[in-house]
């Protein structure tokens, strides 16, 4: 007999207020601007929380453009990172 266990993960939202973290939203203006997509190129926490979030770097470069070579996606998407 074989056992599944599930879990539901449920997300709760809260209001802020003056003791939460303050969150640094980064959108280098030299790389592509993804802010009309929902979210943003970093994010960093304060240095109490020693995290950085870091999304949706892929191959285009500052104007949206997509090589069609992968090696150069590949490149540019490095690229990407240092700056964010």
């Amino acid at each position: 007999m074989s056992r599944e266990i599930k879990h539901l993960l449920i997300p709760t939202a809260t209001t802020a207020n003056e003791n939460d973290l303050k969150l640094t939203i980064i959108n280098p203006q030299n790389l592509y601007d993804p802010s009309p997509n929902g979210y943003s190129t970093a994010v960093i926490t304060p240095s109490e929380a020693r995290v950085a979030y870091i999304s949706g770097q892929g191959g285009q470069d500052s104007t949206g453009a997509l090589s069609p070579d992968f090696a150069v996606q590949v490149q540019q998407a490095y690229a990407n990172l240092r700056t964010a």
